[in-house]
């Protein structure tokens, strides 16, 4: 199984796809990555760049599921706005593509990998970086790593997996 972890963001949308047999309980870093937009271009061409960032990748990768972490609460409306579209784009590659995609708070994430609800992004990065044995650029990467590790272990409890 492929999983595609996202961590969305207007200006950096972080991205990480693992791999993960059923019987074998570790994980197979495939990629990683960062969707960087200009602060400059307008909303429709950073929503492009990063459209076609992640179709490139599944179009390389079979990806089998997208998993994204997704803030349900922010303080500042033009960002949680600008996200929500993001997270849009994915759900529409995920639906264009026959991918489903799932939807997990910070808080979801963290806790499946061990990690308390209240982790920062270093102690996050760490913990993944070990996991995957990969050191990522961007706490962006990292946390997209979490998400598909969450992906992972969701899936292997609806199959039965401890």
């Amino acid at each position: 199984m492929n999983v595609l972890g996202i961590d969305p963001g207007i200006a950096q949308t972080g991205y990480c796809l693992l791999h993960h047999h059923p019987k074998n309980q570790k994980y197979h870093f495939v990629a990683a990555g960062t969707a960087r937009t200009k602060v400059e271009q307008e909303i429709g061409d950073r929503l492009i760049v990063i459209d076609r960032t992640l179709c490139e990748l599944i179009d390389k990768y079979a990806v089998d599921k997208i998993i994204v972490e997704h803030v349900f609460f922010n303080r500042n409306v033009s960002s949680a706005l600008s996200t929500a579209k993001v997270i849009g784009i994915v759900e529409m590659i995920g639906a264009r593509n026959a991918i489903p995609v799932d939807l997990a708070t910070p808080q979801q994430v963290k806790a499946s990998s061990g990690m308390g609800a209240k982790a920062d992004k270093k102690q996050v990065r760490n913990i993944m970086e070990k996991l995957i044995r990969h050191q990522f650029r961007s706490y962006h990467e990292s946390d997209a790593c979490a998400a598909a590790v969450y992906g992972i272990l969701q899936g292997n409890k609806r199959d039965g997996m401890p």
